[in-house]
């Protein structure tokens, strides 16, 4: 005997869940791979107008020759590293310590104005260009 109708919608609406499940199986495998068409169709669209080109670059690009025969000063030698302190909280509801100073790979966490209650951002840092200078100087 044959499939009734409800059989044969049952049957198409599977086939068509299966083709459109396997499809997003095989998009998204693609997609992971770096498959995507969508866009290709969007670079292929898009124009691009005389005010989106890139500027030409000029023809000699450097510093430029001098005219005088004088001769040009040379770079002043590299300065040693000097430290650098900034703000930098720990979020260990100590405020003394907020201050980081750096030297390369070197690191110092002062304790800055220990013998006062409260301080103010603008009191650690001021304290914190002060420690500098110190680290700096001696």
């Amino acid at each position: 005997m044959g499939k009734t109708a409800g059989e044969k919608a049952s049957e198409f609406v599977g086939t068509v869940l299966g083709v459109v499940v396997m499809g997003a199986i095989f998009l998204g495998g693609g997609w992971i791979i770096g498959f995507r068409p969508i866009e290709w169709v969007m670079d292929f669209t898009s124009t691009v107008t005389a005010t989106d080109a890139p500027t030409p670059r000029p023809a000699y690009v450097g510093n430029p020759i001098p005219v005088d025969d004088q001769p040009v000063d040379p770079p002043p030698p590299p300065q040693p590293e000097l430290w650098s302190c900034g703000w930098d909280p720990t979020m260990n509801e100590n405020w003394h310590d907020d201050i980081l100073c750096t030297r390369g790979f070197e690191r110092d966490r002062p304790l800055l104005l220990t013998d006062w209650d409260f301080v103010t951002y603008d009191d650690m840092m001021a304290a914190g260009a002060d420690y500098e200078g110190w680290l700096n100087n001696r």
